[in-house]
């Protein structure tokens, strides 16, 4: 299953995904980050997830960019935050696709772990 979850910017997106997550019967939770930090704004937005998520059991994997990298467990719950920050990253960061990215994001489908 997945779940879009859409809305502006402060409007309560991330605490809304989390209490689906939260709600969903999952052995594993995985938070994938894609903000890149670069002022004392966005250094305070992280830190205000995380304390937002902290004691939630979710493991957080930092990907600003190749998201098809992330390998997740069998039987996991993943919230994605956000998709917007990665379409950024991927088109504008040194390390993105750029324009090139469309065809895979629009394509990406979580890999799992081999163990």
């Amino acid at each position: 299953m997945i779940v879009f979850v859409i809305g502006g910017s402060g409007s309560g997106k991330s605490e809304f995904a989390e209490s689906i997550c939260m709600k969903l019967p999952a052995e594993e939770k995985r938070y994938i980050a894609t903000m890149q930090v670069f002022d004392e704004e966005s250094r305070a937005r992280v830190e205000k997830h995380r304390k937002a998520r902290r004691g939630k059991g979710f493991e957080t994997i930092e990907q600003a960019t190749h998201l098809e990298e992330v390998r997740l467990p069998e039987k996991c719950t993943a919230l994605l935050e956000c998709m917007s920050n990665l379409v950024a990253n991927e088109v504008f960061a040194p390390e993105g696709r750029g324009m090139s990215c469309g065809e895979i994001l629009y394509n990406w489908r979580p890999r799992r772990k081999i163990w």
